[in-house]
């Protein structure tokens, strides 16, 4: 009952040139224009992915960061990292690198 009445309030908003013009600027809009609104909606979603990437990115930034201050502060956390990084070794130790396999 409510889709007939609405159907019958559409049909007649386009009977008139109003509603007609209407129609023809809401399809242009939305198809036909150089910034139409799929080329909005396509931008705003790229925007919201690279705010995210640049969020990731930030707290990476601080991450490394706290481990750099780590490491100019701490002997034992420059050898640390300098053995599982660079796998060095003292002089008089032998060192074994295990590696999984990819299947």
């Amino acid at each position: 009952m409510i889709w007939k009445v609405i159907r019958r309030r559409i049909r007649k908003a386009l009977q008139t040139k109003y509603g007609l013009t209407a129609l023809v600027a809401l399809l242009w809009v939305t198809f036909a224009a150089d910034i139409d609104l799929i080329h909005i909606l396509r931008t705003a979603y790229e925007v919201k992915a690279l705010k995210q990437e640049a969020n990731r990115v930030e707290a990476e930034a601080e991450r490394v960061k706290l481990d750099l201050a780590d490491l100019m502060t701490s002997e034992e956390a420059m050898e640390r990292f300098a053995r599982e990084r660079y796998f060095m070794k003292r002089p008089n130790e032998d060192v074994y690198r295990i590696v999984e396999r990819e299947h």
